[in-house]
């Protein structure tokens, strides 16, 4: 049986404060290697002990490599997504579908470059523009694992009228919850593919790891999720998150 979990702030929150400090010139760091499928050793620093053996425990979950590339008015968002998908059902899977969460918080996002193993696929769109599904060449057997990779690009709202504000630009706060295509859950009743209300959690989501850079224009890259736990520090000096 799967682990899901609802979570209704995904991945960061970052405060144009920060983002906004005083930038100076830098040596770039160097690009941490790409995830895995076999290897989980990288997400071990970001975990308490208490909790490491959690790696072992989700053989199936889905490993994300995000980019997030901030541009200087704060809430327009280019990016790269990287994630490895495992089959954890019983079925073959003839297509891996993703939510689009931008198209319906009031600001827009729009895919690109859509691959599976390298190669170029077209995929399909639904609900508004929420739903991608990707249809893939040879079914996902049950326990195989794929590479899907794709750009996408975020118009942030500027209003909080929308799920409380939780993907939003306003008051100089930058809010970017569901800021990334996120596979759907596949459970008992099949994709799990609708609108959710705007009242309540729309994400549904199954348990993943993730390796996050963050980084806006002109500005340095930090890294969540990998190899250094988040820290709630700023560093004035060069703006890393």
């Amino acid at each position: 049986m799967k682990n899901i979990f609802l979570f209704s702030i995904t991945l960061l929150f970052l405060t144009s404060c920060l983002l906004l400090l005083p930038q100076t010139d830098s040596t770039p760091e160097p690009t941490p290697p790409a995830i895995s499928p076999t290897d989980r050793s990288v997400y071990k620093d970001g975990l308490i002990p208490e909790y490491q053996n959690i790696l072992n425990k989700l053989p199936y979950a889905s490993m994300y490599d995000i980019k997030f590339i901030i541009a200087d008015d704060l809430y327009h968002i280019t990016g790269q997504e990287t994630v490895l998908y495992t089959n954890a059902e019983d079925i073959e899977l003839k297509e891996i579908k993703f939510r689009l969460f931008g198209n319906i918080l009031g600001g827009e996002m729009h895919v690109a470059e859509v691959n599976v193993n390298g190669e170029v696929i077209t995929p399909n769109y639904s609900l508004n523009d929420s739903l991608l599904t990707v249809p893939l060449k040879n079914p996902l057997q049950p326990k195989d694992t794929i590479t899907l990779s794709m750009d996408f690009e975020l118009e942030v709202p500027q209003s909080v009228e929308l799920n409380y504000g939780v993907q939003a630009y306003y008051d100089d706060v930058l809010a970017l919850a569901h800021a990334y295509p996120m596979i759907a859950v596949y459970d008992d009743e099949g994709w799990n593919a609708e609108i959710p209300p705007q009242s309540g959690d729309v994400t549904y989501a199954d348990m993943s790891f993730f390796l996050v850079t963050v980084e806006r224009q002109g500005g340095r890259a930090g890294r969540l999720g990998a190899r250094d736990r988040p820290q709630r520090k700023r560093e004035q000096a060069n703006g890393q998150i």
